[in-house]
């Protein structure tokens, strides 16, 4: 209701870029403001292995990567081979762990991007493969060779890109990047480094977008 907006303190929206873009326009120039938009997980693959298809299924899996921090993207040195792992990983994990019910509209998206990538791959063989889950949209891998950070229509739906293609992504949107094997970086543009299969546990004291967002809404009165 918009008279919420007039007696509000502050205004904390979460939701796609169009919704902060709305309500941010709404709201008075003298309450704070916190926005958390559309975000995405990636993560770096440097030793491809079973254990590593196991750990990036569980963070692809979980929510169906409908949360800010699921995997949509695997950057690895070649993807192609990680492919038939990972399908055998997403695979076990719907025997385990089945997909929630999706929407007509949820099946289509897949289905849509599953067909636009068998026409790329026709036309550019090297550059564009696809793996799916057979006579389902349980789960799709699609390996892209192009620098462009494609969103996933989520359900279980990832991209692998070749490692190379890594400095030339869009940063804009990232919310965490998993490393396998994990060591401490400093040089990676994302609020949130973590080992690969723990997207989905973020310590109870992390920075949302890399802010702190309640110790703006204190409100502090000086005597002096």
């Amino acid at each position: 209701p918009s008279h919420w907006i007039d007696e509000a303190g502050a205004l904390i929206v979460y939701g796609s870029d169009a919704t902060i873009r709305h309500f941010r326009e709404l709201a008075p120039l003298e309450i704070p403001f916190i926005a958390h938009g559309h975000r995405i997980g990636i993560a770096i693959i440097d030793e491809p292995s079973t254990e590593a298809a196991q750990l990036a299924a569980r963070d692809i899996c979980q929510f169906d990567q409908s949360g800010c921090l699921s995997l949509q993207t695997l950057f690895l040195e070649d993807p192609r081979a990680f492919a038939p792992l990972l399908a055998k990983a997403l695979s076990d994990f719907q025997k385990s762990h089945p997909r929630r019910e999706l929407t007509p509209s949820d099946h289509g998206a897949i289905s849509n991007l599953r067909h636009e990538t068998r026409y790329l791959q026709a036309q550019e063989p090297d550059k564009h493969h696809l793996w799916q889950s057979e006579e389902s949209t349980h789960w799709t891998i699609i390996h892209q060779d192009s620098p462009e950070l494609t969103p996933s229509p989520g359900n279980r739906t990832v991209f692998l890109k070749p490692l190379n293609q890594f400095p030339k992504v869009s940063t804009q949107h990232l919310s965490g990047i998993a490393l396998h094997p994990f060591r401490e970086r400093t040089d990676l543009p994302s609020p949130r480094i973590f080992p690969l299969g723990q997207a989905q546990t973020p310590p109870f004291g992390w920075a949302h977008d890399g802010i702190l967002p309640l110790r703006s809404l204190v409100r502090i009165q000086t005597l002096a």
